[in-house]
This record gives C-alpha cells, sequence and structure tokens, in this order.
C-alpha cells in the first residue's frame, strides 16, 4: 500500500500564526481557497499556497521494523505561502509577522513545537487594493513567505529478511525413471 505525506506546511503556519494571535483573541486565521465562505470579520489573515520548488534529490530511507519492510522516499522542497493581512491593524500584524518569521524565534517556535517546517525567509510587504461587497476600501497588506519542508511516499519494499508474500506449489519430487 502507498502512502504519500503531502505536508505544504500551511497548517504548521496556521499553528505560528494562531499562537501569535490566539483563537478568539480577535484575528481569525482561514484558509484563502475554500469555497463558499466568506471573508470573516475584520481583522482577519488568509493563507494561500501558491508555490513550491524542489530542493534537493530524493532521500531513500528502509524500515527498521523487519516484519514489514517499508521505503520511504523523501524530498525536500520549499514552499512559498501567501498571506493577506485584512482590516484595522493590517499592516501592524504583517510587521510583526514578518519580523519574527525572519528571526531564529519562528525558528525555535517551530522546533519546539515539535514541527517539520523551518521557516526560510518573507519577501517584501505589500499593500493590495480591496473593495469588499458594499464597494468600501478595506486594509490589505500581503507578503510571500518561504518555508522549507520534507515531502514523503511511504511504499512497501521487498527484501531478503521480508520477501513478501510466498506461495508454495507442491510438487512431484519423483524423478521419472529412465
Amino acid at each position: 500500500m502507498l502512502t504519500y505525506q503531502s505536508d505544504d506546511g500551511i497548517v504548521q503556519v496556521w499553528k505560528f500564526l494562531t499562537s501569535l494571535w490566539p483563537i478568539g483573541g480577535g484575528v481569525e486565521v482561514v484558509y484563502a481557497q475554500e469555497n463558499g465562505v466568506t471573508l470573516p470579520q475584520d481583522p482577519c489573515i488568509m493563507l494561500n499556497t501558491i508555490s513550491t520548488k524542489r530542493l534537493d534529490y530524493n532521500t531513500h530511507r528502509m524500515s527498521a521494523d523487519t516484519s514489514t519492510q517499508e521505503l520511504t522516499i523523501t524530498q525536500q522542497v520549499e514552499v512559498h505561502l501567501q498571506l493577506d493581512f485584512f482590516g484595522s491593524g493590517a499592516q501592524s500584524r504583517l510587521s510583526q509577522f514578518t519580523t519574527l518569521w525572519q528571526d531564529a524565534y519562528a525558528f525555535d517556535w517551530f522546533k519546539s513545537n515539535k514541527l517539520t517546517a523551518r521557516p526560510l525567509y518573507a519577501r517584501e510587504r505589500n499593500q493590495v487594493q480591496f473593495i469588499n461587497e458594499s464597494d468600501n476600501f478595506e486594509q490589505r497588506w500581503t507578503c510571500d513567505a518561504a518555508l522549507q519542508i520534507a515531502q514523503s511516499v511511504t511504499v512497501p519494499q521487498d527484501s531478503a529478511i521480508y520477501p513478501g508474500d510466498i506461495n508454495l506449489v507442491e510438487v512431484d519430487g519423483q524423478y521419472p525413471k529412465p
């Protein structure tokens, strides 16, 4: 059976953001590409995966369990997320985020919370025009944040220790007489 662990880091970044602005603390953090979901109340942060880039050759690791031999193939990728900060104080919150993201604080936070993503950098902060459904201008500041993460695929692997299913077929062991 094939097991794919696709993690683009968006959940891990959501955890980081909600540690800075706790749930119920006035800032809602949501995924940008949810259909049928309206923009939350001011203030909020929207996350969206925008690209991934392979960083290195695959690595292979065999499982230590000899009863079910598995091969895990892992690639390291750089993931870019777009973060949109909306509402009053959006510029200030984005500035706080980029300051911490590009500091050892974020790296240490991910490591201490036993998360696999590692922050890399954040690009320039930009103000982007946003007109709501009432034709009113709303504050929207955005940036692209990069992180590194490992993505893995695990497949069964036959080996001399665990060759997989073996079907024995009984045969007549008598040689024909000449």
